[in-house]
């Protein structure tokens, strides 16, 4: 007695049946023929899925791009190796210390990154706070790494 595949329910006869063209063979193939043209359907409609993300990747990567330089121009950073003396009230400016701004451009922001030394009578903590620098009144401060960003004067 005849028996059916799993998959895709292909007739198998059985040894002893006769073979039918029309059903043993000929539904097989079409069964056959069918799935086939569906994975070949599949193939195409993914490789131009495919290549539809390559070109949005393309175009993502070129509009980051864009971005990038467009932040450039927006922002210059200038770093400054400065000696800082604090004022009698505790804090100095770091917006006096920098450099001028380029044409174009505002101070942003200013960061301090390091210290290389301190010379001060009492032993204290510096703090960069909001562009000024926080510690013993009067001390002064070699080295202190500063970090001015500018922005353009249009955008501010």
């Amino acid at each position: 007695m005849a028996t059916s595949t799993t998959n895709y329910g292909l007739r198998k006869p059985a040894t002893t049946d006769y073979v039918n063209v029309q059903t043993d063979l000929n539904a097989n193939f079409d069964v056959i023929d069918s799935t086939m043209k569906d994975i070949s359907d599949d193939v195409v409609r993914n490789a131009a899925d495919i290549a539809t993300n390559t070109e949005d990747i393309e175009q993502n990567t070129q509009d980051i791009e864009t971005l990038d330089s467009n932040l450039t121009q927006l922002f210059r950073t200038i770093d400054v190796n400065a000696n800082v003396t604090i004022g009698s009230d505790g804090y100095a400016s770091l917006a006096s210390l920098g450099p001028a701004a380029p044409s174009g451009y505002t101070l942003f922001m200013v960061t301090c990154g390091g210290i290389s030394s301190i010379t001060s009578k009492d032993a204290f903590t510096v703090e960069s706070d909001g562009g000024y620098v926080y510690g013993t009144p009067n001390a002064v401060i070699s080295g202190l790494l500063l970090k001015y960003t500018f922005i353009k004067s249009a955008v501010m």
